[in-house]
C-alpha cells in the first residue's frame, strides 16, 4: 500500500482537454487523482453552478476512467476575497464558498485549497481587511465541517515575519538555510496552530 495519494492539478494539462481525458492522462501518467480548478474565470466559476445532471455525468466519468477528483483548487477569491472592503464583493465571496462546497460534496471531493491573502486586487489598505478575512474563513470552515470537507492549512506567519500572501511566504523562505528550523503560525479549521519545521535544502529554491 502507498504511504501517500499523489494527485495532479488540472491546469498542469492541456487547456483543450476535456476533464474525462485530463483524468484518463493522470491515470496513464502514474497519479491517484486530479485537483479540480475553480478559478476567478467565468468559465471556471460557471462550474459552481452545474445542474446534478452535469454532476453526476462527471461522477461517472471518474468511475469510468477508475480514478477521481479529491482536491479542488479555489482560487475564485482571487476576484471576490473574503476581506474585501466592499461588503458585497465578500457577500459573492462567501456565496462562491457555499456552492464550491456544496460542488465538493456532489463530487467526492474532501479538499478545497484557498489562498491566504485577504484581499488580491485591492491597492487602497482598508484597516478591517484582515478582520473581515478570518471571520469568513472561520464561516466557511463551519461550513465545510458540516458536510466533511476540509480546507488546506492557510501560513499566516513564519517565526516573528506575517505573511499574507504567496510572495510574501517566498520572499520569507528565501531567509533560510538548509538545516535551520523555523515556527510556522498556520490556521487550520478555525483554530491557529505553531508548527515547527526544519528545511532539508536551502529556501532559495522556492524563488
Amino acid at each position: 500500500m502507498a504511504r501517500y495519494a499523489l494527485g495532479l492539478y488540472e491546469k498542469a494539462m492541456s487547456g483543450t482537454m476535456t476533464i474525462g481525458e485530463k483524468l484518463e492522462c493522470a491515470k496513464e501518467c502514474g497519479y491517484d487523482y486530479v485537483e479540480l480548478s475553480v478559478d476567478e474565470t467565468d468559465e471556471k466559476l460557471a462550474r459552481l453552478d452545474w445542474t446534478k445532471e452535469e454532476r453526476l455525468a462527471l461522477v461517472t466519468e471518474m468511475y469510468r476512467v477508475g480514478l477521481p477528483l479529491r482536491s479542488m483548487c479555489l482560487s475564485g477569491h482571487r476576484k471576490y476575497p473574503f476581506g474585501a472592503k466592499d461588503p458585497e464583493v465578500r457577500k459573492r465571496g462567501m456565496e462562491i464558498m457555499e456552492k464550491a462546497i456544496d460542488l465538493a460534496d456532489d463530487l467526492g471531493i474532501r479538499t478545497i485549497q484557498l489562498a491566504g491573502y485577504d484581499a488580491y486586487y485591492e491597492k487602497d489598505q482598508w484597516e478591517g481587511s484582515r478582520q473581515a478575512f478570518l471571520e469568513n474563513l472561520t464561516k466557511a470552515t463551519e461550513m465545510a465541517a458540516a458536510k466533511g470537507i476540509s480546507e488546506g492549512d492557510i501560513i499566516t506567519a513564519i517565526d516573528d515575519t506575517a505573511v499574507s500572501s504567496g510572495d510574501a511566504l517566498r520572499s520569507a523562505l528565501r531567509g533560510y538555510s538548509a538545516g535551520e528550523s523555523a515556527t510556522l503560525t498556520v490556521s487550520r479549521s478555525g483554530e491557529t496552530l505553531k508548527l515547527t519545521v526544519t528545511f532539508d535544502r536551502a529556501s532559495d529554491s522556492t524563488k
